[in-house]
């Protein structure tokens, strides 16, 4: 039994979505090539104003994974007397 073309193209985009998400550098070429989707269509899937913004909150959710690193390399870099540093990590926290 095969997927209906409807749902087959709606998970294609799906999966341009993640893969531009994941990787924003990634060309057209190189995602037509592995999802066999014509490289036109991911051209005006990826300049859809409903897809930039998907990819975009798709991009918030992974990137904001990373936040807990980034604060903590940050608290580091001030312990080390970065001023800059410390004056961030004090803002993030409500305290300066």
């Amino acid at each position: 039994m095969s997927i209906p073309a409807k749902a087959e193209n709606a998970l294609k985009k799906k999966l341009v979505r993640e893969w531009i998400a994941v990787d924003p550098d990634a060309t057209n070429r190189a995602i037509s090539n592995k999802l066999g989707v014509n490289e036109s269509t991911i051209g005006l899937w990826r300049n859809d104003p409903k897809e930039i913004e998907a990819t975009y909150d798709r991009y918030m959710e992974i990137a904001g994974k990373e936040l807990p690193l980034v604060i903590t390399a940050m608290l580091e870099e001030a312990k080390m007397g970065n001023t800059r540093a410390a004056e961030l990590v004090l803002k993030h926290f409500g305290k300066l």
